[in-house]
């Protein structure tokens, strides 16, 4: 892929993450140049209904969510034969490269990322989904997904 290829009124500029079902690119709003973070549910995936349906269902259980430490859901949709989501660009770290970089990562700072992610995910699981009334989750908590700020922020 290069800069070029767009997905809806997103222009994709680095692609940062890449699986089997999805990919994430830093990109811009080609009207406005409003930065952001782009996830993109990948063919075959968009294929089947069932999935489609799931990933954007999940999404807008999302957009509602305002808190310090939940990155929040900008816009969603379908173009090019992908879904996509888009959320706010934050700069920072994935706690992976944080726990495994040159300096150990101190008691203090330890206890701040785990408040962070806590109060995060509390917020999150005393909400319920404004379509079925269930209870919202996240289901893919991991080191690669945690992003610490340059100020520590979660």
């Amino acid at each position: 892929m290069t800069s070029d290829d767009r997905v809806g009124p997103y222009v994709l500029e680095t692609r940062i993450a890449a699986g089997d079902a999805a990919d994430v690119w830093l990109a811009h709003r080609a009207e406005g140049g409003l930065r952001v973070v782009l996830k993109r549910l990948l063919p075959p995936w968009t294929e089947r209904s069932s999935v489609r349906e799931t990933f954007l269902e999940i999404i807008k259980d999302a957009i509602p969510i305002r808190h310090s430490n939940i990155v929040p859901v900008l816009d969603f949709g379908e173009a090019e034969g992908y879904c996509y989501v888009a959320f706010e660009r934050v700069d920072g770290m994935p706690l992976f490269r944080v726990l495994h970089g040159d300096e150990p990562v101190g008691e203090d700072r330890a206890l701040a990322v785990a408040q962070g992610m806590v109060q995060g995910l509390s917020f999150v699981h005393q909400r319920s989904n404004p379509f079925t009334g269930g209870r919202l989750l996240h289901g893919d908590v991991s080191p690669q997904n945690i992003l610490v700020d340059h100020a520590g922020q979660v």
